[in-house]
């Protein structure tokens, strides 16, 4: 199209400037909705998530959170991460009348009944086993960093009496 073409159909410029703009407008809004759709499904407590260990700040193991039938949270360990790990690790120390007594560890539900707030973005009121010892603890957890990252905490009777980890999406 020659210049005169384009300067006939929009004047000096100022129309060009107007009809690029009102062609942008739909585009942005589309990638808008579309990263919103994107960041909100990633971000809630229901997914996949690196465990941390508390000493070594290292890579322990992959534990997936999921919504069971009866509409509580659940954490079943996935794999061991770390090399150092026994995957074929049983719950030698869990209650013997627990279901997952003598159970392998990979594959374990290792968090049980939890209650999900509204938006997913904590859970509280439900149990974690500690399978090196079989100590069963209050659990809650709770997004932060944007739902990067989850802090978890397991605590005998007061929240405040209890051990927090960070756990990684």
């Amino acid at each position: 199209m020659s210049m005169i073409v384009v300067t006939q159909l929009f004047g000096k410029g100022k129309l060009l400037l107007e009809f690029c703009i009102a062609l942008t407008k739909p585009l942005t809004i589309i990638l808008l909705f579309l990263s919103f759709i994107c960041f909100s499904s990633s971000s809630t407590i229901v997914g996949t998530w690196q465990t941390i260990g508390d000493y070594d700040g290292k890579p322990k193991s992959l534990v997936k959170i999921y919504k069971g039938k009866n509409g509580k949270y659940y954490g079943k360990i996935l794999e061991y991460i770390d090399p150092q790990l026994d995957t074929n690790e049983i719950c030698a120390k869990c209650p013997k009348e627990d279901y997952r007594y003598n159970q392998r560890v990979v594959g374990m539900n290792i968090i049980t009944g939890l209650t999900a707030s509204e938006d997913l973005k904590s859970a509280s009121g439900g149990k974690v086993l500690h399978p090196p010892s079989g100590k069963i603890y209050n659990f809650t957890m709770k997004l932060i960093e944007n739902g990067t990252k989850m802090e978890v905490r397991g605590y005998l009777g007061f929240e405040l009496l209890g051990r927090s980890q960070t756990w990684i999406r």
